[in-house]
């Protein structure tokens, strides 16, 4: 389900027992006699002969010049074996290819770096090198046949064991057996059942290669792979008989600890050495009083690191107050500015359509009550539901634009850029869950595949009401006590709302009062009446009948007209009840409107008349008839999937209209603001410092009250900035974390550029060239705070060294 980012890849995947594989060594990796004969007369013979010492024969030619193949020699069992194994290079890793990661390592590249990591290690005592290096080599060789089997395969840990050992006995068969076969199953056996102190430190190598190559990923191709740093953690009861101290060093940071310190790789740092071992196992007692000594920074250098940290907090503490002055030179983003995602060259731009609701047409808040109010009336007269639903009262405070329902839990929710639950932003009908029952509700807050199928996600405008009436149906069978499906409970929300709008009720609610809905605005038809001069088309495109659109135009516009003018003389051609998003796949035929007769006309329609209105129609035929090209158009609408995604895959410029835009940048504008997303973004980096200095087993009790303070003052600026943009769900476009939003990611994909109204584009010239930043992170309008404070005051943020890497937040 593409609303969050979630794609899919098959990858190769054994589910099939070994005893009914096709044969494992199948022709097409099969040398025959005659060219292993031919190979073993080249200079580089001995790779035929390593499975055994003994001579090549040679080959036995029949009369007619046949060639009559006898039993396998050693040498073509070695071929045999490594044409099998070339597989480990071509079969991908599947964990990165379930999280959408493009050209994903192999698994003869994960364990290559893993063999790299077992000889750039230093000597460590009572553990041996070169055979760290050979296990790491094998430890994955059984995946040349079934695949690399994830957790999420659903296989039990049992039946892939055997799985591999019977692919492992196989592979050591065809190898022609003898010493070296025997040593690989030694190698993998000793390494599956961890009981040695070389399988100890290899397993180590596994997860610390997984979360490099993530890291890697990261920040290659912009994912969110958490789960995979996550993954690595490892229980507090097991740290003390598997805890390992790996020490990464590069520039003046360090980073210590086992797997919980393995996440501080993502701040930037490198692989420079790996160090010892530490364990209370009998065999490995001892052994880090031993290692101290090769690494001193891993044991001796806690108190002063911390002294550090809580000095660079104090100091911290004491300039805050100097951030004001520093922020006053920030220049500040423009809330009717144009924010681009896709270079966009605007003298190419020959043809301009428009949406209408929320597009041209702008309404009040007061909008949001009647379509609430009507959907709530419809569920309880038709539907049936209790009648003191009828008191519910929609409440502009509570939702945003951009949240997803889980219709198989009932929790409304807000989603960061990469599918994850934002921490403080989910609720169950009114209620906000706590971090602890959103995980044991959902266990991790990443939406993986399958949790993703149930969500659907609100994100036009009209959805602020639809979100609100979810949640107050979820909250009163809650306080009833009642059960509740809460899949029933959005279909019979979602009918309800498009019950008010397909019926007429809410057109007609508007046409009655239009002061009270609709907000006049004379910039609109300025910057209609521009483009006409300047020589450009115009189309209107909208899902609402014709007689609402005329009546919204009318009040919006026609007094600014003179007595035989029309707000219809602006458009070459006007098309309502379009069916977006249908409209872009569908062969639907246009059908002409008879305005007087309110009927639609038969005959084909094979050109567009400005005088004439149409209904329905298609892309393609719209493309036949008008001849405009793709890249010559650009479409104006507030819905990212019916507005936009259509014509971004028919190759028309986008622009999406998001009028929160235009608070939200004024918010961000505020010094109060800025104040306390400079604060939140240096203790943000300060945390990060702490966490690649101190692992958890050696927090000490200053440690962990330094990291209470941080943490505390971390939550109250998040929690300041969250109160600044909405009490329930904080801001449209970021997260409380400062991540953008999942509904972000759907503006980044779908829309080349995006501004709060259409009549903003009459800032720009017609020949203007609207491109990229250079310096964007993901959505152009978001500050960056911290690039500006470097500048401001250089002392602080030498202080706070992480910032300077190039990992650093910028």
């Amino acid at each position: 389900m593409r609303n969050v980012m979630i794609h899919h890849r098959v990858f190769f995947c054994c589910t099939k027992p070994l005893s009914i594989l096709p044969s494992l060594s199948p022709p097409h990796l099969r040398l025959s006699y005659s060219a292993a004969a031919a190979a073993a007369s080249s200079p580089n013979r001995a790779i035929h002969c390593m499975a055994n010492d003994s001579p090549l024969s040679q080959p036995l030619t029949g009369g007619d010049g046949s060639v009559s193949v006898p039993p396998p020699s050693p040498a073509s069992s070695a071929i045999d074996f490594l044409s099998l194994c070339s597989r480990l290079k071509t079969t991908p890793r599947a964990g990165w290819g379930k999280r959408d990661v493009k050209n994903p390592e192999s698994i003869a590249d994960h364990m290559y770096r893993m063999g790299l990591m077992a000889l750039i290690s230093s000597d460590i005592p009572g553990v041996n090198r070169d055979e760290c290096i050979k296990m790491a080599i094998v430890h994955d060789i059984a995946e040349a046949i079934v695949g690399d089997i994830t957790p999420s395969c659903g296989i039990p840990k049992e039946e892939k064991n055997r799985r591999e050992s019977e692919a492992l006995e196989h592979m050591c068969k065809l190898l022609g057996g003898g010493e070296r076969a025997e040593e690989i199953a030694e190698l993998w056996r000793e390494y599956e059942a961890n009981t040695s102190p070389e399988a100890k430190v290899v397993k180590d190598f596994d997860k610390l290669e997984l979360i490099l190559q993530a890291l890697e990923y990261e920040q290659e191709q912009g994912k969110d792979l958490e789960e995979f740093f996550e993954s690595t953690a490892v229980p507090d009861r097991y740290r003390q008989s598997l805890g390992v101290v790996y020490c990464f060093k590069k520039k003046k940071a360090t980073i210590r600890g086992r797997f919980s310190s393995y996440h501080q790789i993502r701040n930037g740092f490198g692989l420079r050495g790996l160090a010892t071992i530490t364990s209370t196992e009998p065999t490995l007692a001892n052994l880090a009083e031993k290692c101290a000594g090769a690494i001193p920074e891993c044991s001796s250098a806690d108190d002063d690191d911390i002294s550090k940290i809580r000095h660079e907090f104090e100091l911290a503490k004491q300039r805050f107050i100097n951030i004001p002055e520093a922020l006053s030179s920030m220049p500040k983003m423009n809330p009717q500015g144009i924010y681009v995602n896709k270079n966009l060259r605007l003298y190419n731009i020959q043809v301009y359509g428009f949406d209408y609701d929320y597009t041209l047409a702008h309404y009040s808040s007061d909008l949001q009550s009647l379509i609430y109010d009507l959907a709530k009336q419809h569920m309880v007269n038709e539907f049936r539901y209790p009648e003191s639903c009828m008191k519910f009262k929609y409440d502009p405070t509570f939702p945003i634009r951009g949240l997803y329902y889980d219709k198989q839990k009932g929790c409304l929710m807000k989603l960061d850029f990469f599918g994850s639950i934002e921490p403080d932003g989910c609720y169950f009908g009114r209620r906000k869950l706590s971090r602890k029952e959103l995980e044991n509700m959902y266990g991790t807050r990443h939406m993986g595949r399958e949790q993703a199928r149930v969500l659907v996600g609100l994100m036009d405008f009209f959805c602020f009401s639809e979100a609100c009436l979810i949640a107050d149906m979820v909250q009163y069978f809650v306080d009833a006590k009642l059960e509740f499906d809460a899949s029933y409970i959005y279909n019979d929300v979602n009918r309800a709302i498009q019950h008010v709008h397909r019926s007429g009720l809410v057109h007609r609610g508007i046409l009655a009062d239009p002061t009270r809905y609709l907000l006049k605005n004379g910039q609109l038809l300025r910057f209609l009446r521009s483009l006409k001069d300047k020589g450009k088309k115009l189309f209107l495109m909208t899902n609402s009948p014709y007689h609402f659109v005329d009546g919204g135009m009318r009040y919006l516009m026609e007094e600014s007209f003179g007595l035989r003018d029309s707000w219809r003389d602006l458009f070459d051609v006007v098309i309502a009840k379009a069916n977006k998003p249908e409209f872009y796949t569908s062969e639907h035929p246009f059908r002409c409107y008879d305005e007087g007769r309110d009927t639609l006309a038969f005959t084909k329609v094979d050109s567009f008349h400005p005088d004439k209105i149409y209904y329905h129609g298609c892309l393609k035929s719209f493309l036949q008839i008008t001849k405009w090209r793709g890249p010559e158009v650009i479409y104006f609408g507030d819905h990212l999937f019916s507005d936009l995604r259509g014509p971004s895959k028919a190759g028309w410029r986008t622009v999406a209209i998001i009028h929160e835009l235009e608070r939200e940048i004024q918010i961000q504008n505020e010094d109060s603001y800025r104040f306390e997303q400079a604060k939140f973004n240096i203790i943000q980096e300060l945390l990060g410092k702490f966490h690649a200095t101190v692992s958890n087993n050696q927090r000490s009790g200053t440690c962990q009250s330094l990291l209470d303070e941080l943490n505390m003052e971390r939550q109250k600026a998040r929690e300041a900035m969250k109160q600044m943009f909405n009490r329930s769900f904080g801001a449209t476009f970021v997260t409380d974390t400062g991540q953008e939003s999942a509904f972000s990611y759907h503006i980044h994909q779908y829309a080349d550029v995006y501004t709060s109204k259409p009549e903003n584009f009459m800032f720009y010239k017609p020949e203007a060239w609207l491109h990229v930043p250079y310096d964007i992170k993901i959505m152009p309008h978001h500050v960056k705070i911290l690039s500006y404070l470097r500048k401001a005051f250089e002392r602080l943020i030498l202080c706070l060294p992480l910032i300077l890497n190039k990992g650093g937040i910028t």
